[in-house]
């Protein structure tokens, strides 16, 4: 009897074990759009274990009708490339889903005949807690511009994870209504949670963009710059390509 009952509760031991649900994956950052074009935007965010089933839908309204899948992992990047210049989208991680959000390409602008960009930099908010970065971000996102460029020292350090942390939950409304481009600054350390955190055209150290009439052109002055360097070599050959009527360069 006592050997029944030892099995019994062994038996009933794994089977809790076995029917214990995994744990359900959180999205712990984003999402928000990166390297915005003309036909296509990127979709990033960051999910708090490994998912293998990853996705954005997308469409016209909040009811989709398109969806876009990608790899699995815990930082997602899935690039979309609608027909139409601007909608709404979600993302969903192994069943788990955002919030619905609105894209706009940059194509969007010609609809409209106008486009807004703010450019700000050095947020770095060690000295008063985060404070005025956080009052800039929400001022920056209450102009509702179509993209952001922040111009560099977002952080002060940025070999540190809990300072991006800080960061991203500062500008969260900021990037999930507005495209935010991101340049290396001396504080960023060339630090590589910078290049998890933005998706950007090249090679993300110096690059450009098209919106509208304006062609961005993005430099590195923390590298090589001189007459025979890559980066030089590569600014000649991108002003010279590029046929738009005004040409900013930061």
């Amino acid at each position: 009897m006592k050997k029944g009952i030892e099995k019994g509760l062994v038996f009933g031991i794994m089977l809790l074990f076995a029917v214990t649900p995994a744990s359900q994956p959180e999205i712990v950052t984003g999402p928000y759009t990166q390297n915005v074009t003309d036909g296509t935007i990127t979709i990033v965010w960051e999910t708090n274990i490994p998912t293998s089933n990853n996705s954005v839908e997308y469409g016209k309204n909040n009811s989709y009708g398109y969806i876009k899948y990608g790899p699995a992992g815990t930082h997602h990047e899935i690039t979309i490339c609608p027909s139409f210049t601007s909608g709404h989208y979600k993302v969903v991680s192994d069943g788990t889903k955002s919030n619905d959000f609105e894209f706009k390409l940059a194509s969007h602008c010609y609809d409209t005949k106008k486009f807004k960009c703010v450019i700000l930099g050095d947020s770095r908010g060690i000295w008063d807690n985060w404070n005025h970065a956080t009052q800039i971000a929400n001022a920056v996102n209450a102009e509702s511009p179509d993209f952001v460029i922040h111009g560099g020292d977002m952080i002060d350090d940025g070999t540190v994870q809990t300072q991006w942390d800080i960061w991203l939950e500062l500008m969260a409304p900021l990037m999930k209504n507005s495209t935010v481009f991101g340049i290396l600054g001396n504080h960023e350390r060339n630090g590589s949670r910078y290049y998890e955190i933005f998706s950007l055209p090249h090679n993300e150290m110096w690059y450009s963009f098209d919106y509208g009439p304006c062609h961005f052109t993005i430099l590195n002055q923390y590298v090589s710059w001189g007459v025979n360097s890559p980066q030089y070599k590569w600014l000649e050959n991108d002003l010279s390509s590029t046929h738009k009527p005004f040409k900013i360069v930061c």
